[in-house]
């Protein structure tokens, strides 16, 4: 039987695959990928030969190191999964919440053979300076979607490619915006929440500092710089 540190280990090897993949086709031009970094258009702010570097090509690495191993295990994966909670995103300037109207999406989503969620992931890239809310969002989702696991609590990860001159956050900080989501959670009352019912579960389970500790065990945030 598969444990949860089996998963861990597994999913670490993809991506420090990852990462040295992405480093040599940045800093080299060629990796085992097959997805290259497109180079930008000509204008007054590009200069010539700059390429983009995005989630995207961060997302299509992952998966083509991801596919290797998940055909070798017997494992499923989903793209773009619509998650089982409602959310108001970080759009507009939102700080985001549980009081949406529609759900949002987890980025991927790994299975095991029976096709039961191990794990979440979401992707970012560049400087998180302008980004903190979607991070927030991000992190609020991955606690949601893994507490409503029925494996025992799901892993989730939140990836983050940036250039080595680029701001990213510490462990820290990420912890930190863990106790803030969780304050949002705990926070949400049944008028401003449709899946009041099945968010009160979890509000339990959030007031145990073992069970708070073991979920904080369960969300990982890597970044790979280039």
């Amino acid at each position: 039987m598969t444990t949860k540190e089996d998963y861990k280990r597994k999913i670490n090897d993809i991506i420090m695959g990852t990462s040295k993949n992405l480093k040599d086709l940045y800093n080299n031009g060629s990796s085992e990928l097959q997805i290259i970094f497109p180079k930008k258009s000509s204008h007054e702010h590009n200069k010539e030969g700059d390429i983009r570097v995005s989630e995207q090509e961060l997302r299509f690495a992952f998966v083509e190191k991801f596919l290797d191993t998940i055909k070798s295990e017997g494992w499923h994966y989903s793209v773009e999964t619509p998650t089982k909670f409602y959310y108001r995103s970080a759009r507009n300037g939102n700080e985001p919440s549980l009081n949406g109207t529609r759900s949002g999406k987890i980025d991927l989503t790994l299975y095991d053979e029976r096709e039961n969620p191990i794990a979440f992931f979401e992707f970012k890239s560049g400087s998180l300076t302008s980004k903190i809310r979607e991070l927030k969002y991000d992190i609020l989702k991955l606690i949601m979607e893994s507490l409503s696991c029925k494996n025992d609590n799901c892993l989730g990860y939140s990836l983050h490619l940036v250039k080595a001159n680029k701001n990213t956050i510490t462990e820290p900080d990420f912890n930190n915006y863990i106790d803030k989501a969780i304050e949002i959670i705990k926070n949400t009352t049944e008028k401003n929440s449709k899946e009041y019912k099945e968010i009160e579960p979890i509000k339990t389970i959030l007031t145990s500092e073992e069970k708070v500790k073991k979920l904080k065990s369960n969300l990982i945030y890597m970044h790979i710089a280039i």
